[in-house]
């Protein structure tokens, strides 16, 4: 972990929940160059900040516009957000509210002469809190939570609204969020992941949120040895390509040369572990080469003519489709496989940047 004393969770959620802490979800994180696409988008995160929406992770022109209107209306609570979603050091007098004596003994946050330092980024979603590492990749075996993990999150439980499964797996579990946050929904959970620091922190999360039906393990998906089937599979897999993480090919983000690889393994892995009438949920990245959808094309030629799925493959259409550091067009894509009775594919697109309406 990131920090050097044991780390207890006793108070923090009580904390956190009298200081109304979701609420710095209002505003959004991520800046992009201006584009005129964006602006359009713009409108969207100014809607959802006024009516108090989430916005967290979101991509605007101007955070610092929205930091500074949430510090005039929430002064306080902009010093948490500095704090623990930012991670940048506060002076004690804006934390004067906090037991800041608790938080320390607890080995969320250090003091360093008159200011305080959290050693994890906290991330509140839903009702929910969940602790990773803060935003520095010189982090060893550094754990990610973004936007993605937010939206697959929510694409699921919409999903799957009003049904039950017995046996769940998120296979690369990160931090617990999808586990979690789907842990209504199944009897029971299991989730995987080869980063054993990610599993810690998912367990952390569990105890945060008094989670009971999840369990986490640190293992490799690929090397899981299981006697039983499970009836929902679900996996947010590192999806970027060489072309966009250079030579550090990091745990958490690298997907294989083409970005898709893993989630391919993946799928294929589903094969062997779900049960008859089960589904598994995916979110991944795809390229388009000469119009073609590079993930689509080999997806396509995986199904075997003894393995029957409908497939329901959704582009998630975002404010920004081209990373900007090559000159592939990227899409994100959602897909959910069904067993039936044959191969069927339902391309379907879904517009995140402008109708984010469906995901509060």
């Amino acid at each position: 972990m990131a920090n050097d004393k044991e780390v207890k969770l006793d108070k923090l959620p009580e904390i956190l929940a009298q200081c109304n802490y979701n609420s710095v979800a209002r505003i959004p994180l991520r800046k992009y160059p201006l584009s005129p696409r964006l602006f359009f988008n713009e409108v969207f995160i100014f809607f959802r900040f006024i009516a108090y929406r989430r916005n967290l992770f979101a991509i605007s022109l101007f955070p610092k516009f929205y930091e500074t209107l949430f510090q005039i209306q929430n002064g306080h609570l902009f010093a948490l957000y500095r704090l623990f979603i930012k991670n940048e050091k506060v002076p004690e007098t804006s934390l004067q509210y906090l037991p800041l004596n608790d938080l320390e003994n607890e080995g969320i946050v250090k003091r360093e002469g008159n200011k305080y330092w959290s050693q994890f980024r906290i991330v509140p979603f839903n009702e929910n809190i969940y602790i990773t590492d803060p935003w520095d990749r010189n982090i060893p075996n550094f754990v990610y939570l973004s936007y993605d993990s937010l939206v697959f999150c929510d694409l699921a439980k919409e999903e799957i609204k009003g049904r039950r499964f017995q046996r769940g797996l998120d296979m690369c579990c990160g931090v617990g969020i999808l586990a979690i946050e789907l842990s209504p929904f199944c009897d029971c959970l299991l989730g995987l992941d080869i980063n054993p620091k990610a599993v810690d922190y998912a367990r952390m999360n569990c105890e945060i949120n008094s989670i009971s039906n999840v369990a986490f393990k640190d293992l490799d998906v690929f090397a899981f040895s299981e006697e039983h089937r499970y009836d929902l599979i679900v996996a947010n897999p590192p999806f970027l390509d060489a072309a966009t993480c250079g030579v550090l090919n990091p745990i958490d983000s690298y997907g294989g040369e083409n970005g898709f690889e893993i989630s391919l393994r993946i799928i294929k892995r589903a094969f062997e572990l779900l049960s008859p009438g089960g589904e598994l949920h995916l979110i991944t990245r795809t390229y388009f080469c000469d119009k073609q959808d590079q993930l689509l094309t080999q997806l396509r030629s995986l199904l075997i003519d003894n393995i029957f799925f409908e497939v329901n493959y959704t582009y998630l259409t975002t404010s920004v489709e081209n990373s900007g550091l090559t000159k592939r067009v990227y899409r994100m894509v959602y897909l959910n496989m069904k067993r039936g009775v044959a191969n069927r594919f339902n391309i379907r697109t879904r517009s995140l940047w402008y109708d984010w309406s469906n995901f509060f």
